[in-house]
């Protein structure tokens, strides 16, 4: 959402955001960095220059003899390495 980021399509353009955006990056502990982070979005909560419409959801089929299968993963990454088979 930076003024000048080419995947601004809907052009939302905030000085004070992008001030935020660079102490952030700029930032010498992560906490520092979060607490920037925070603000910088209640800036778009409060402008709310984007209105998410659509959340993708995965339907899939798991056999009860598979193992290690992340059920909490919201990027839907399954590591064929981490599953093993449970025997009956």
């Amino acid at each position: 959402m930076l003024s000048f980021n080419g995947q601004n399509s809907g052009r939302y353009v905030s000085p004070d955001y992008d001030e935020l955006m660079k102490e952030a990056k700029l930032a010498p502990t992560d906490e520092q960095r979060n607490i920037l982070y925070a603000e910088a979005d209640n800036l778009l909560a409060q402008d709310m220059p984007v209105l998410p419409m659509y959340f993708a959801g995965n339907v899939f089929l798991k056999d009860v003899s598979v193992g290690g299968y992340p059920m909490k993963n919201p990027q839907n990454i399954v590591y064929s390495k981490n599953l093993y088979r449970i025997k009956n």
